[in-house]
């Protein structure tokens, strides 16, 4: 499900924060989001990391990015948006199988971490089952206040640098 979301908000020129921040305010370098960390046996963290150019409104990027999530609460997206991120995670998927080598990875990864590498297969058999509505819903229970943690990176300042080396 999560994967859905993040091909949405960031995934090439067409994501939803991609187009937002970088092509349309040009704030923002890079967008990139990502659901994994700590790792695949755990419960797992969405992160939305932005690499904001110089002299970015640091509150304005977070209000953009806040509004995307709240979009993702409040409007269903299209079935035609569906089927083309369905269809790029399947190619992405694809294209992590394309050789021997990387099939092996793969296949022995998933019977490490789930006991079956069958789980590989399901994993795309669910991506099929999701709907517009199981976005709205993962979105409306998940992005929520009380969730959300900010950090905030910068450069060392004149003041800062040699400090906690």
């Amino acid at each position: 499900m999560f994967s859905v979301i993040d091909t949405l908000l960031a995934e090439g020129e067409s994501g939803r924060l991609f187009k937002k921040l970088v092509l349309e305010e040009q704030i923002a370098q890079g967008v990139y989001c990502w659901n994994g960390d700590p790792g695949d046996r755990l419960s797992n963290l969405f992160s939305i990391y932005i690499t904001n150019n110089q002299n970015a409104d640091q509150k304005k990027v977070e209000s953009l990015v806040q509004g995307e999530l709240d979009r993702l609460k409040t409007e269903l997206i299209t079935s035609e948006v569906l089927f083309k991120i369905k269809n790029q995670i399947l190619g992405e998927y694809l294209r992590a199988l394309d050789d021997n080598g990387k099939l092996a990875d793969v296949l022995s990864l998933y019977q490490l971490l789930y006991g079956d590498w069958r789980e590989l297969l399901r994993g795309y058999e669910e991506l099929n089952t999701v709907t517009p509505e199981d976005v709205r819903r993962v979105a409306k229970k998940y992005f929520v206040p009380e969730n959300r943690t900010i950090a905030e990176l910068n450069p060392p300042t004149k003041e800062t640098k040699g400090i906690g080396n």
